[in-house]
């Protein structure tokens, strides 16, 4: 560890010693608590492996992603452009329902990929996907179709 970020971390406990009022048991209760947290933490992924696992991996690939995004060589004009496309977006309705197919695609992926793959799929599980993929796509294009009469005007 070198000497600048050792002084940064003695910075942050001699503030939180200060909002306790400089006393060693105060800094003691506070490293105390952050134990006791994280041994918490520990037991709960030990006990939810699973879902310690899946937690782990998506905040992995959410970080890796936003990573290579911010990595990606896009030129200032472009990325201003889509800045006024979002906010030309927020004005309209139906752009803030686009997600709707996103989301179906996921519940659809999620339902063709069961636990127990000898159950047949129901009607019902297709539905509410297709329902969801329709709705989307359909906002979709209206969003695109408001985005495109506001650049031409």
């Amino acid at each position: 560890m070198n000497e600048n970020q050792r002084s940064s971390n003695e910075g942050v406990f001699v503030e939180v010693g200060r909002s306790l009022g400089h006393s060693r048991s105060g800094r003691l209760f506070v490293a105390f608590a952050v134990a006791a947290l994280f041994c918490g933490l520990a037991a709960v992924a030990w006990h939810a492996r699973d879902l310690a696992a899946t937690v782990l991996t998506v905040g992995l690939l959410v970080y890796g992603v936003q990573l290579a995004w911010r990595l990606l060589p896009i030129s200032r004009v472009t990325r201003e452009r889509w800045v006024r496309e979002r906010q030309i977006a927020d004005r309209c309705p139906a752009c803030q329902w686009r997600g709707l197919l996103w989301a179906g695609i996921g519940i659809g992926i999620a339902n063709f990929c069961p636990s127990n793959p000898t159950k047949p799929v129901g009607y019902l599980e297709l539905l509410v996907p297709g329902v969801l993929v329709v709705a989307g796509s359909i906002s979709y294009l209206l969003c695109q179709r408001f985005l495109r009469n506001e650049r031409n005007s």
